[in-house]
């Protein structure tokens, strides 16, 4: 008899990384994210903060049977809207090879760009209703903005696996359909925060 699904309860303040075993395939792996901050004048003590969204995890297999499943490129692609002046998601998790949209949803131009490792870009001005797209054909943490809107921000993380999610504002995340195996688990905290 196989263990029961393993949960993980994870306190973050920055970028961490361990290694997992997960088994059994139903349900998902499940992980809840507490996003602190560090009191001033206090060393070693924190403050957790009310909203724990957009904690990217994805977990990397270290066993040939869930690498083979890993393997596969995406056949879909993602969104990343330019609507009221913001970006909507303004985090966006994405296996490497994914094509995003930048869909103009405003009634004025749009320029986005990243001058990030990441994937770096530079989509030009364009008007309402039209829409542009990247390839994100390598690993790494993208941050786009717009030069005509300065207060617009988001990130796009594309990782070398299927296997990954976001927290919610709660800090939970469900990472559906991972296999049985042993996995490092990569977390990254993109968001813009104000703390």
């Amino acid at each position: 008899m196989r263990p029961p699904r393993i949960s993980i309860i994870l306190r973050i303040l920055f970028y961490g990384c361990c290694v997992v075993s997960i088994w059994a395939q139903q349900p998902p792996a499940t992980m809840q994210i507490e996003v602190a901050k560090r009191v001033a004048g206090n060393p070693g003590t924190t403050s957790a903060l009310e909203d724990a969204s957009n904690v990217a995890v994805w977990l990397n297999p270290l066993n040939h049977a869930a690498v083979s499943l890993a393997a596969s490129v995406p056949g879909h692609s993602r969104q990343l809207l330019q609507w009221n002046k913001a970006f909507v998601p303004r985090v966006l998790v994405v296996q490497t090879g994914t094509l995003v949209e930048f869909p103009n949803k405003d009634p004025f131009l749009h320029n986005v760009f990243s001058l990030f490792n990441g994937k770096r870009f530079d989509l030009g001005f364009y008007e309402a209703g039209s829409s542009k797209s990247v390839r994100f054909d390598r690993p790494g943490v993208s941050f786009q903005f717009c030069n005509i809107h300065e207060e617009m921000s988001a990130a796009v993380i594309a990782v070398d696996t299927p296997y990954s999610g976001l927290s919610d504002r709660a800090g939970r995340i469900a990472i559906p359909n991972v296999p049985d195996g042993r996995y490092q688990m990569h977390v990254s905290n993109a968001a813009f925060r104000k703390i």
